[in-house]
């Protein structure tokens, strides 16, 4: 179980939202409590300019033409990648089934999701998605055919 704990002036702001998410049986539990990070200016890069246009492409290429651009990509995969379903013990049958946004997950869950999706790329649709450079490497070499130095 994972609760998002907001605390301002020193003083817990969603008490009830606490409250009721430790309603918890009788037994042993362990907490842990860690600052949350929203996801990264770089993996938000990595996702927008890496992630998201090589799986609309690969969409595209095996007939989802449909998804015509970043933003449908994006929205395929949240749904595919970020549906919560909670089955209900009494109704075993009902599934709900609630959407979550990639703005507020926290950077070890943002990297899970990009995970996720790479790993079913490369099952589902047969690509390779790159991983982020960390320092990107640059050699550069004098080319006497140009007169000009070349960067790679």
């Amino acid at each position: 179980m994972e609760v998002m704990v907001i605390i301002k002036n020193g003083q817990i702001y969603n008490k009830s939202d606490v409250k009721q998410a430790f309603k918890l049986a009788d037994g042993d539990w362990k907490m842990t409590i860690e600052p949350y990070r929203v996801r990264s200016l770089n993996q938000n890069d990595y996702y927008w300019s890496v992630v998201v246009p090589a799986v609309r492409s690969a969409l595209k290429d095996v007939g989802y033409s449909e998804i015509k651009n970043d933003k449908q990509a994006h929205e395929f995969m949240k749904a595919m990648f970020l549906a919560e379903r909670d089955i209900s013990l009494d109704m075993l049958s009902k599934l709900e089934e609630k959407k979550l946004t990639t703005t507020t997950l926290s950077t070890l869950q943002f990297n899970g999701y990009v995970e996720d999706i790479i790993q079913w790329a490369a099952e589902y649709l047969g690509i390779v998605i790159p991983p982020p450079m960390k320092d990107p490497v640059m050699i550069a070499s004098y080319d006497n055919e140009v007169n000009a130095t070349i960067i790679e």
